[in-house]
């Protein structure tokens, strides 16, 4: 039969086992990154204004004008010299996914059917580890402007 003290033991070195996977977990899940593939030509950084940058799904700015009434909307509170994007040429596109993890990485790609005519916004989301932590990513990427007739669809994997 346990007495007190043993019990006391057993639950210390259960704790201590679970920290040790915790931390096991977290260092093998730390050099993760991530990609990006296809058509897409860079991945927008919105720098000090990520914080402000709302997204709760899908996002398509393809103008000047789209790009200029997002910021007025969501950057008030953000004075950051951003990036300029070539609408004559580029798309910006953003879909919001989430994991609970330690890490995570995101494959981002850009692929253009001409047969079916779509223009296609996949982001893999890679986990790692079960620390329980919500992280999440807006996704934003620059792509080619999407030709007249083509519909989007974004793929969550």
């Amino acid at each position: 039969m346990l007495n007190t003290v043993s019990i006391k033991i057993l639950c210390a070195g259960l704790a201590i086992l679970a920290l040790l996977q915790s931390q096991s977990c977290k260092n093998s899940c730390r050099n993760m990154e991530s990609t990006f593939s296809g058509q897409v030509q860079k991945l927008y950084d919105f720098k000090a204004c990520y914080i402000y940058a709302v997204l709760d799904s899908n996002l398509i700015i393809d103008s000047d004008t789209g790009f200029q009434n997002y910021k007025n909307r969501y950057f008030k509170n953000c004075n950051s010299n951003l990036d300029p994007i070539d609408f004559s040429n580029q798309v910006l596109l953003g879909m919001k996914t989430e994991a609970a993890a330690c890490n995570v990485s995101f494959h981002r790609n850009i692929a253009l059917d001409t047969a079916q005519k779509t223009y296609t916004y996949t982001v893999e989301t890679n986990a790692c580890g079960e620390c329980g932590t919500q992280l999440n990513s807006s996704n934003f990427a620059l792509g080619p402007k999407i030709p007249p007739g083509y519909r989007v669809v974004f793929v969550r994997k």
